[in-house]
């Protein structure tokens, strides 16, 4: 087991994961997770949270890119867990 890389953007990544796994049964599919990400992007966006909360904000469009380079939800979801819990970053979502 990989130790979780130091850092607010991979204790992000995995809040949001946590999040998405709390959802799948209500969005069971890739596309409806996908459109229940970019609602949350939108909400973000909406209320300037990404002034205040930029790491959230980025872990949010994070888990939207691993999702949609994902074939299926579980997928999209251990690829968060593996981009925050490996030391080497992967090239497919980086923190800023």
């Amino acid at each position: 087991m990989h130790e979780l890389s130091e850092g607010p953007c991979e204790a992000a990544v995995l809040s949001v994961a946590k999040m998405l796994d709390l959802n799948v049964e209500r969005y069971p599919t890739r596309d409806a997770m996908l459109t229940l990400l970019r609602s949350w992007l939108y909400a973000a966006d909406r209320d300037t949270l990404a002034t205040r909360q930029r790491t959230y904000v980025d872990a949010l469009a994070i888990a939207l890119s691993a999702l949609h380079a994902s074939p299926t939800v579980v997928q999209g979801i251990a690829l968060l867990r593996l981009r925050a819990t490996t030391p080497v970053k992967l090239h497919l979502i980086r923190c800023r």
